[in-house]
This record gives C-alpha cells, structure tokens and sequence, in this order.
C-alpha cells in the first residue's frame, strides 16, 4: 500500500528497488526507506537554518526557512527572525533592518513589498523611467504607485534628504522617538512627511604603522582565528573535555577542544588579575556557524597549571560563556605524542620531555543546556545571554563536639530528629483555604515539560504517594507544576497556585520584623539552632481546603493531603501554629521565625535545661526537626542573614560577599534586586540612604540611566557595606543616646548605648526640604530619629547629642512653626 503514495524520485527508487528482490519484508523495507530518504545521524537543522541563504525568491526561501525552522522545537520567535533576516540578499535585508520588524510576518510582508520594488525598478530602467530611490525611510506608501495602462508610474513620496549623525540615532531611540518625524514611535507609526534619511554610522579603525618588512609577513599569516559553537554556547561534545586549573592562582574553568584553532581566556579574568594586555593584536574570531567576534587583544605566555602541570600559554581576549579558557590547536600543536581516550576522558601526551595524563571532568548531561536556547546570535555590538547551571559541591558542616550532658540529651530525645511517619495530627491550625464568594473552581491546563523532566515528575511524585502527603483527586480544581533545581542539584516539584491565591481571601496575620525578634537577645551567649524538617508538610490540609490544592501533571491528578508550599495564606497558617506552640517561652529563650527556632541562653546550665524543654515540646506536638541543619551550644550563630553573639550582632559575611561581587545593573529589576539585598542591612551603614539616594531615583518609571554619577553611588554603597560594624543589642534597663545630624543633602542619625551603635538611620532630602535652614534640618533629623527609635525610647530617660547650639533651648522656645509643634 505505501507505493500508492510515492511520487516523484521516491516512486523510481521503489520500482527499481522491486524489480531487484531487495524487499524481503515490511522491517527490510523501512529500514532501506529510511537509509535512502531519512535524516543521518549527522542531520543538523538548526546549522542548515543559520546557514541557509535566499539564493532565489522570497516565496522559495521563505518556504525553505519553514521547512527547516519547523524541524526545531523550542526556538524563540525572536531566534527565527534574527535567522530570516541573516538569510536574505543583501539588497533586501539591509532595507528591511531599517523598519525593525519584530515579527516574521511582518518580515515576510516587507521582504515580499522589497522585492516587488527591486523588480519594478529593474524594469523601469530598461524602459527609461527616472531612477527610483532605495525603500529607505520612516515608513513605505502604498500610496507611492499608481497603474496606468501597460505603463508604470511610480511618484517619489519623500521631501528632500536628511542626514541623521548616530548620536542623534541614540539620543532619539532613547527617548522613544521616531528617527524621521521626531513623533512617539510604535509599530503601528506612520509618518506624515516622509523623507529620505542618510543614517551615519561611525566606526573608528586603529591607524598602525608598519614597515616593508612586515607587511611580507603580514600577508602570510591571513587566516583568521576559529571557535567553535560549542565552546561560545558552553556546550560540551565529543571534541572537547572540561578541566579545572588555576590561572596566576586565580580557579578557571579550562575546555580543551578541537573545533578551535587558538587559545582564548575570558576578557574579564585578565582585567580582574590586571594582566597586561597586547592591544596591537586585536582581530576577528571567526565562529563556525559563520558568525564573527571581536578580540580585543592578546596576554601573552601566562600561567596557566592544570593538575600539577605548569604551562605558559598565550590567550586571545575574547567573551565566553560556558567556560574561563580555551585551549585550542595553538596549545596541542605544542604537545608531543597526543592520545586521547574520549569515553573516559583522559587525554595522555609528552610535555618537557615527560609523560602526562590529565583527566577530564564528568558533566551530568541532565544540567547542561544545549546551545539552541541561545536566543540571539554573538555579535559585535549586541550579545546574548547565556547561562549554564552546574552542578556544586556542598561542604557538609562538622558536627559540634558537645558536652556528655548533651550529648545525652540529645539521645535521649532523638526521636525528634527522625523522618515523620504518616500524616502530622490534626490540630486547630489545620489549612484553610477560604475563596472569595462567587468563585467558580479554578483549573489551569499543566504546563508542557522536556522530555527529561517528565522522568523526575514522576518520580517526585511517587515520593509523595508513598509518603501519603498526595492522593488522586477527582477534583474541579487543577493547577499546573514545574520543576525548580535545589542548591543540591536535585529537584523540587512547585505547584502554580497563582491563579488560587488571586482567588483567597487574604489572612490578616503580620509577619514579624526581625530586628524586634533580635533585640530580645541582649545577654545572650549560648546559643542553638534547630531547622524543621519540610516545615510546610507538618501541617495538615483542611479537610474542605484539599480537594483546592489540586494539581495535574502528564500522567494524573493529584491533591495534597498536608500544607504545600506556594499558597497565599501558608506563611500565615505556619506562623501561627509555632507561636501557639512556643508561646510559653517566647522572649525568654525561644524566637521563632517561621522553621527556624532559635534558643538563647545567659549560661550553659540554663542552655542545658532550656534546650530540654524546647526539645520535649516538639516531640509532645509531633514537629521534627532536620539534624544535619541545626547547630547546639554554640557562642556564635548564623541566623536570619546575621552572626550573633555575646558581643551583638553583624551581618553574615556570606552576605557581604554577595553585595561585594553584585555586578554593575543594567536595569531596574537589577538594580531594584541590589538596593533590596543592601536595604535590608540598611541599619548597619552609615548614611545608606544618603548614599542610596540617587540609586533610588534611578527606580522611577523611565528614570533608568546607567551613567557615572550611578556608577560612583554603586562603587560608594559597595564600600560601605564592605566593613559594617558589629551593633550593640539593646539593654532596656539603661539610657539611649541618639545623635543626629544634618548637611545640604541628608539626615543622619545613631541610636547608642554605652557608646556602641544599636542601629544607624539616614535619609536623603528632597523638594522643598532641601530648602531648610541649617536649624530646621538639624531639627527634622532629631524630629525624624525620635520617630523612627520610638518603640526604644517611650517610657525611658533618653539622651539627645547634636552640635546645633540652638536645639539646646528648644523647651524654652516660643513653638511659633510648623517645624517646632513636630
């Protein structure tokens, strides 16, 4: 039956392949239809996209674009269109830029609309019509064209030329402007006046002097360097191997690979370790798939060790993304007797006279994207972003070395450190999940996964079968899942509930701020902490909230029995139960911060018994905790972002590195991420908010401008934060001082005790405050410290530093502003 359907070469190959016997059976047959017509396995659609060229029609290219594009799963529309627009003749593609299409249709419509024009003009000028200018300007006029006869008349719509510099260009695109009409551009703009526009572009080329001698050699050395796509996408394949080494004792990431032709280090790292640079030799990288990148120069014979093995290579700069160094054909052709085992990576060769083996790394092929979700080619002016996720060795903890009598109390009351059996019991804080009044069930479609993550859903999800923390459902409701990597490298399964929680009635319940929980800990110098075990799976569903926790994967639908992680209220819900447990030993020995507890002590014997009765309180309410995430007895401790201890409290350096190595912002969710890590430690550094002032103006809409003035504040609120001072906790059985301040920007303010800060404040001035006198500045800053450290100072003797004389008499002053009653 299938020759019925062949045609064409298929059907001749058939009847010749027939007539010869070769068909014994259906198995023969396909295998031999699949020889002849089916893909080899070297088959690459997405190469043939990026290197496919219009060598005929738009009609013909573009169903060959289809053909191939349609091939690839998963590329973004943005790719496609970047892979049209390489593909066309340059008489086409070039007009077309110029409209910046941001679809392909609308690609196709104008590449169609330029080559009608090319053809008309072609013809035109064989019949002696006026030449017609190239499809240049704000926007093409149907109106243009007019049909007469068998004759052609085109009218020339634009009114006189206009040269457009590229500073111009940018200033203009910044500001959301048309090129050619000075009006608010979108894609639907058309402008009024149409006119010709000569867009000049500036490229400065490096003037270098060369003698007669040298061009000779230059002339022989034409060959540009290569790189393959595998090592700019970070992904790894037969001819390459990962190794790790250390660059002038900096730790690098090394890809030894075959597809290159020379050595290339990260531009970055060699600024970082200030390596000179030979800027002379900077040239074009030639890419395999045809594209090109800039080098910027050359850092020649560095060192470079790798397992022991010293080497002293030179390195073209360049921008990579899955790895710090490649070492290419430049690098091998140096080795002797190569032999290498790709299987088992292990790469033998003889350097300085010495036998060598050097042994690759193993990369899990399920953490290393492949290099098609590149959304946008590398180019000169323009670079996409690419990310590699990798896997990371987590150094375990080492358990403390704790005293007999708590070791033994620990045994004793081990049972809380064991994974939980069952279902928890259910208790008064059971989950409820209250809909606004008129809801209808909410069922979202699940989401579509790769093929590798369906093998990890349904593994998770029998986990939880097992466990008994999910069942089948039958429910009206549905949402969707998704796969979230743990800092482990395994996986975690999070249910979508945003489409519910839009749905619930909020809670009313106020998390708690941690610098109140903090200041209960004056005194302190024995500390503990203990981590619930999936805090959130302690605690029961509702029995008429369970059938709305529903979620559907590929293969069924499920509902959780116990309190999943990502509804509105869950926090709430969390939160209220610990307190109710704990409520008899709060501010005495116990904070509570969702599932972290920490038990503080002024002594090792009252530690010894707190500690019991915070342990014995657990086991009677059937909460467990995760032993390799506390700590016991110890005189310094890591919680909530801070190091405490008996002298008060700082913040964790982890955290100050983070902020430390946050690279410059080049948008406002970047820099709105940055001032929320930094503001959150704002009580800590000295004039943050004076500091942060102009960061803070750059968040307002259409306000984002990277300049030096940002940059400045960035680098100055990186030095602040870098040495922060340890704070005093509060001892509310003594005097506060406050000393404030002011300049022509900002207020500053100190809260002390015994002459160590408790907390900084500063704010910046702004409007008509900036027009104060000094006096009313200096009183704002003490009007705003008295505001701000109230909750200190109310029903205490406090005392008030500042250098203004005049503040001094404030009581016996007339109060006559508005300034004063404050």
């Amino acid at each position: 039956m299938a020759s019925y359907y062949m045609d064409g070469e298929a059907l001749v190959w058939y009847q010749e392949a027939l007539e010869g016997g070769q068909f014994r059976d259906w198995d023969t047959f396909a295998r031999s239809l699949l020889i002849r017509f089916g893909p080899t396995a070297y088959d690459d659609p997405m190469e043939a996209l990026t290197r496919l060229k219009q060598t005929g029609s738009i009609a013909a290219y573009q169903a060959q674009f289809k053909a191939l594009s349609n091939r690839l799963r998963g590329l973004s529309d943005v790719h496609k269109l970047s892979c049209f627009l390489s593909g066309l003749k340059d008489e086409i593609r070039l007009p077309i830029r110029m409209f910046n299409p941001v679809s392909l249709s609308a690609a196709y419509a104008l590449a169609k609309i330029q080559e009608e024009y090319l053809a008309s003009s072609k013809k035109s000028s064989k019949v002696g019509v006026d030449k017609i200018s190239p499809m240049v300007g704000g926007s093409y006029s149907r109106g243009s064209y007019s049909g007469e006869g068998n004759s052609t008349k085109w009218q020339k719509p634009w009114g006189g030329t206009k040269k457009v510099s590229s500073i111009q260009m940018d200033e203009k695109r910044k500001k959301g402007l048309c090129y050619h009409c000075d009006e608010k551009w979108n894609p639907q703009h058309m402008c009024k006046n149409p006119r010709i526009y000569l867009m000049q572009v500036d490229e400065e080329l490096p003037v270098v002097e060369v003698t007669e001698d040298e061009i000779g050699v230059a002339e022989t050395n034409v060959e540009a360097p290569e790189i393959s796509v595998a090592t700019i996408t970070g992904t790894p394949t037969m001819s390459t191997m990962r190794l790790m080494g250390t660059l002038m004792g900096e730790p690098v990431v090394i890809q030894v690979d075959l597809g290159s032709s020379h050595n290339f280090v990260e531009s970055t790292l060699i600024t970082k370790l200030k390596l000179p640079i030979d800027a002379s030799s900077n040239l074009n990288v030639r890419v395999a798939n045809g594209q090109s990148l800039r080098s910027d120069g050359v850092c020649k014979e560095v060192r470079l060790k790798v397992q022991g093995i010293v080497f002293q290579p030179s390195f073209h700069l360049l921008n990579l993304a899955g790895c710090d160094i490649v070492l290419g054909i430049q690098w091998l052709v140096t080795l002797d007797t190569i032999t290498w085992n790709f299987s088992k990576l292990l790469m033998g060769f003889i350097y300085g006279g010495k036998s060598v083996e050097l042994k690759g790394l193993k990369l899990n092929p399920s953490v290393v994207e492949d290099g098609h979700k590149l959304l946008k080619a590398t180019t000169a002016k323009s670079r996409g972003i690419l990310l590699q996720i990798m896997t990371q060795e987590v150094k375990e903890q080492k358990e403390e070395v704790l005293d007999p009598e708590f070791t033994k109390l620990l045994a004793e009351l081990g049972g809380v450190f064991k994974e939980p059996e069952g279902l928890p019991p259910t208790r008064k804080y059971d989950h409820k999940i209250v809909l606004k009044e008129g809801t209808q069930p909410i069922a979202n479609r699940p989401y579509r996964y790769p093929y590798y993550q369906k093998t990890e859903i349904e593994k998770i999800v029998a986990e939880l079968l097992k466990s008994g923390v999910v069942r089948p459902s039958m429910s009206p409701f549905s949402s969707p899942v998704l796969l979230v990597r743990k800092a482990d490298g395994s996986w975690r399964l999070c249910v979508d509930y945003r489409a519910l929680n839009k749905e619930t009635v909020k809670a009313k319940f106020l998390i708690l701020v941690i610098d109140e929980l903090l200041d209960e800990l004056a005194g302190s110098v024995v500390f503990s902490k203990l981590d619930l075990r999936s805090g959130y799976h302690q605690v029961r569903v509702a029995v008429d909230g369970i059938p709305k926790t529903a979620f559907q994967t590929h293969e069924g639908h499920y509902e959780f029995l116990v309190m999943p992680f990502g509804l509105t209220n869950a926090p709430a819900t969390f939160q209220g139960l610990m307190n109710d447990v704990f409520k008899p030993f709060l501010r005495k020995f116990v904070l509570v911060f969702f599932y972290d507890i920490l038990v503080y002590s002024r002594s090792r014997r009252e530690h010894l018994n707190h500690l019991k009765q915070v342990l014995s309180l657990l086991e009677q309410n059937s909460l467990f905790a995760k032993r390799s995430k506390c700590r016991f007895v110890v005189g310094e401790i890591e919680y909530l972002g801070h190091v405490i201890n008996a002298n008060g409290v700082m913040v964790d350096p982890s955290k100050i590195a983070t902020m430390l190595e946050w690279p410059e912002p080049k948008n406002v969710k970047a820099l709105r991420g940055f001032l929320g890590l930094t503001g959150y430690y704002r009580k800590f550094i000295k004039g943050y908010g004076t500091i942060a002032a102009l960061l803070t103006e750059l968040l307002k809409k259409n306000s984002f401008e990277w300049n030096g003035k940002a940059k400045k504040a960035f680098e100055e609120l990186k030095q602040a934060v870098s040495q922060p001072p340890v704070l005093r906790l509060p001892d509310f059985n003594s005097p506060f001082t406050i000393e404030c301040d002011a300049c022509g920007t900002g207020l500053g303010d100190v809260l002390m005790q015994a002459g160590q800060p408790i907390s900084y404040m500063s704010k910046g001035l702004k409007g008509k405050a900036l027009l104060l006198s000094t006096y009313e500045k200096e009183l704002l800053a003490l009007v705003t410290a008295v505001q701000k450290w109230r909750t200190y100072l109310l029903g205490q003797v406090f005392i008030i530093k500042t250098d203004q004389e005049a503040l001094k008499y404030l009581l016996e002053q007339r109060i006559g502003t508005e300034m004063q009653q404050k």
